[in-house]
């Protein structure tokens, strides 16, 4: 959808998962396009003006916020064409939460689910996605059919167990190598990346980069080393 090859993805807050998110929408893009490059934009980071990094990169495809419900009057969400005056909404997630409760109920009503002492067990992380049909995506009208298709067999195969977005190799932005042929990275190598991609442009901004209230949301969440370098092993 890029003619230049220039993506803008937007973040929030460089903390574990979000970083997950960017290198996972990164190595999407260049499966359908390898010269693919990703700008990205945190909007926590001081002084961050979107409308500034994509006049100045020429950009006009991006990948903003997810939300549940739009905001009237707000159309920057999911994954938008801008060009000129001209906007166009092109795809965006959607969580069926009703699903994921569901599940949760039939533990409970099955008996597997642990409801004594909830507060001295680690938290439990639920990693239900497009194969659990919790997650799927909404894709508007004046998508090409061609991308429909792919998009289609994507999701196929993602629910079928037959591909992984993080099966490795993956080369970050120092050059590199994380993971090995065809092996899948643990979901405790996922959540905690602390790096980024090699077709990714941008780096994780350090705590005195960020606005007020993202340092506050930073210290109150205690993941110092989500910012730490990105040259490091993982820890």
């Amino acid at each position: 959808m890029s003619e230049n090859d220039r993506i803008a993805y937007t973040a929030s807050y460089p903390i574990y998962g979000a970083l997950a998110n960017a290198n996972a929408f990164a190595l999407g893009a260049r499966m359908t396009n390898p010269r693919a490059k990703i700008y990205l934009h945190w909007y926590s980071q001081e002084g961050a003006d979107l409308d500034e990094l994509l006049r100045r990169e020429d950009i006009h495809i991006v990948s903003d916020v997810d939300v549940m419900r739009p905001r009237p009057g707000n159309r920057r969400y999911g994954l938008y064409r801008l060009e000129g005056d001209s906007f166009q909404n092109l795809a965006m997630p959607m969580w069926n939460w009703g699903k994921f409760y569901e599940k949760i109920l039939n533990d409970i009503l099955s008996g597997s689910w642990e409801s004594q002492n909830v507060k001295e067990r680690p938290a439990v992380n639920y990693w239900w996605g497009i194969s659990g049909d919790i997650i799927d995506l909404l894709l508007s009208r004046s998508m090409p059919s061609g991308l429909v298709t792919l998009v289609n067999m994507m999701k196929d195969q993602i629910y079928k167990g037959a591909f992984h977005p993080f099966a490795g190799p993956i080369t970050r932005q120092d050059g590199k190598i994380i993971g090995e042929e065809y092996k899948i990275l643990s979901s405790e190598e996922i959540i905690t990346m602390n790096w980024l991609c090699d077709n990714i442009i941008g780096s994780i901004p350090e705590t005195d980069m960020l606005n007020e209230r993202a340092r506050q949301i930073m210290e109150s969440v205690g993941i110092e080393a989500a910012k730490g370098d990105i040259t490091g092993e993982m820890k």
